[in-house]
């Protein structure tokens, strides 16, 4: 893993400050997910009283459309938990061509060719 990402995902939040389940959304590759509790992230949460809900690098490649299904299922699961109860997203965000130096540009680009290439 990436030690940049490893240092936001375990210094960039106050991980101390939540009391109860840390809901993971997606799972990484999903071999540890699936024998844990199986579930596609399309449907509704099937979770009351969470103190977190996470989803990490699970967005980048879907379609706008699919994103919005993915971000409404959250909704009844943040219903059932307290107001304060964040819904944390670690994902990576494609800037708009030109707005980065060429070089960065291309680097965080090349991501979306290594998912065309792997998963069309």
């Amino acid at each position: 893993m990436d030690p940049y990402l490893d240092y936001l995902l375990k210094d960039g939040f106050n991980w101390s400050a939540l009391k109860g389940t840390v809901v993971n959304v997606g799972g990484g590759n999903g071999h540890i997910s699936k024998s844990l509790a199986l579930h596609s992230f399309f449907d509704p949460k099937p979770i009351n009283d969470a103190a977190a809900f996470l989803i990490r690098q699970c967005t980048h490649n879907w379609a706008d459309k699919d994103v919005v299904t993915i971000f409404k299922a959250f909704v009844p699961g943040l219903k059932n938990s307290s107001p304060e109860t964040p819904l944390l997203i670690n994902d990576i965000i494609i800037p708009e061509p030109g707005t980065w130096p060429r070089y960065q540009e291309r680097n965080i680009r090349q991501v979306d060719m290594v998912m065309l290439v792997n998963w069309g």
